[in-house]
């Protein structure tokens, strides 16, 4: 997807300035590395940059609240991806839930994976 799509793509996404810019980039850096004139030296300068910018998606989805991880299901004492090159889910698909009444029950947690993905290894068609 290039030009005036994914341009409409991000506008429609309600997304803070700093995440608009990183996809801009990643999006740039893609299309740099798919140019033929790009040798093997800028191919290696790009994907050490997307490597960067995958390290900082991971660190986003590893947020913390009261010192539990927000988005790794029941597993709250874990990290949900691990920075570096191996970029898995590290957490479970487990649901936290909160009574709000009598017998009514409502999840406050999200499974991550949805957006994210297993990691590079799963071939699942998402972010990570």
């Amino acid at each position: 997807m290039t030009g005036p799509d994914f341009d409409d793509l991000i506008s429609a996404a309600d997304l803070p300035p700093e995440e608009r810019a990183r996809l801009y980039r990643t999006h740039e850096l893609l299309v740099q590395a798919g140019n033929d004139a790009a040798g093997p030296e800028a191919r290696s300068a790009i994907a050490d940059e997307i490597d960067q910018l995958i390290d900082s998606v991971k660190q986003e989805a590893n947020v913390q609240y009261g010192g539990r991880y927000v988005f790794s299901g029941t597993a709250t004492d874990t990290a949900p991806y691990a920075l570096g090159a191996a970029d898995g889910y590290q957490g479970d698909a487990g649901t936290i839930t909160r009574a709000i009444g009598p017998g009514v029950d409502i999840p406050i947690n999200t499974d991550i994976r949805a957006l994210l993905g297993d990691g590079q290894a799963a071939r699942d068609d998402k972010l990570l």
